[in-house]
């Protein structure tokens, strides 16, 4: 990172203990629910996506999604690096949503 660059809200710069960990936000849009945890940077989009569910406390259901917080798709990237997906700038920060699908009749 450059001097030029900030530092993306939940993109901490890595010192002492953390710095082979970035800080992820998850928020379950069927609840509001929001958790902060910290991941390795090698983890993939798919480990911290099962990690934000037991953080949540939640059961993933089959229609689930998994979302940048500006609400674009994710699943086609659930094999890559988090940190990866940063650099080549699919995601613009740490921050996701998981969307379920609404009950319906």
């Amino acid at each position: 990172m450059t001097m030029n660059q900030p530092i993306a809200p939940n993109e901490q710069a890595g010192s002492g203990a953390d710095h082979g960990q970035v800080q992820v936000t998850f928020v379950y849009e069927n609840t509001g629910d929001e958790k902060r945890f910290k991941v390795q940077r090698s983890a993939t989009l798919n480990e911290i996506w099962q990690e934000a569910y037991k953080e949540l406390g939640e059961q993933q259901k089959p229609d689930d999604q998994l979302e940048s917080a500006a609400g674009i798709s994710l699943m086609g990237y659930l094999s890559q690096q988090v940190t990866e997906l940063r650099k080549s700038e699919i995601i613009a920060s740490y921050n996701f949503q998981i969307r379920a699908k609404t009950g319906g009749a």
